[in-house]
């Protein structure tokens, strides 16, 4: 085989898995052949190599394909260098909101039961909030971490509110039936606020970012004095923060 013979059966097999995208529906052989163009017999050859290196699994009644474990190894690989580089892919956009609105902004990953603070890109203003990183934040009181909770399943914070809680200061919300209400204003509007839950005179803003399997896994955080705080929907603030939650959630989908 010649190496543009090569390359033409190597697109071929790509293009033959892409098009198990992007819900992974079963396909025959002749359904795949007709939809790509392809020869039946090359099809059937292609389909079969892959399936026999596990990138195909082929059911064993209706002998129509799917993707196969090869393809989740790959994904995985892919996932988890993706989330061990987590803020190097993400600092560029943290680092630019921060000078475009000029407040502090951060990166609050989910861990455990609330949120770790890994990154922050501190502003020049007299009145800053400063250097939040390693800390742990709780899941009822931070911005990120009731940003992620509003898009986490019901068990899961069904299982949270189990624990005992306490008021970090009197705006801290403690009641379930009001925290729960809460969590759904912000899954409706795609962002959290934390109004001065954490500090007297401290609020912050958060937005969700998400993996290609649509979960929230963190949050970029913006934080500031409270009367530089604007948490309308439509405000600069929310608009530009939630904007970059969306460009930081691209690189994981």
């Amino acid at each position: 085989m010649s190496d543009g013979e090569k390359a033409t059966a190597i697109e071929k097999a790509l293009h033959l898995l892409m098009a198990f995208a992007p819900q992974n529906e079963a396909l025959g052989t002749s359904e795949l052949s007709e939809k790509l163009g392809y020869h039946r017999a090359t099809t059937s050859r292609i389909l079969l190599t892959l399936a026999e290196h596990g990138f195909l699994r082929q059911d064993a009644e209706n002998k129509k394909f799917s993707l196969g474990p090869s393809i989740q190894t790959l994904g995985l690989a892919l996932t988890t260098s993706l989330m061990n580089n987590f803020v190097d892919i993400a600092k560029p956009h943290v680092n630019a909101l921060r000078t475009q609105l000029e407040e502090d902004v951060g990166l609050e990953l989910w861990s455990g039961n609330g949120t770790t603070w890994l990154y922050s890109a501190e502003t020049r203003q007299p009145l800053r909030i400063g250097s939040r990183q390693g800390r742990t934040l709780p899941f009822y009181a931070a911005a990120g971490a009731k940003a992620i909770l509003a898009f986490a399943p019901a068990y899961q914070l069904d299982a949270l509110l189990q624990q005992e809680r306490s008021a970090f200061t009197s705006n801290t919300l403690l009641d379930e039936t009001e925290f729960r209400e809460q969590l759904c204003q912000f899954r409706a509007a795609g962002y959290a606020v934390d109004n001065e839950e954490l500090r007297p005179g401290i609020s912050a803003l958060g937005a969700p970012i998400f993996n290609q399997e649509g979960t929230a896994f963190a949050a970029v955080v913006m934080v500031m004095p409270t009367q530089r705080l604007d948490s309308r929907p439509d405000s600069p603030q929310v608009t530009a923060l939630k904007a970059t939650a969306a460009a930081i959630s691209e690189h994981f989908m």
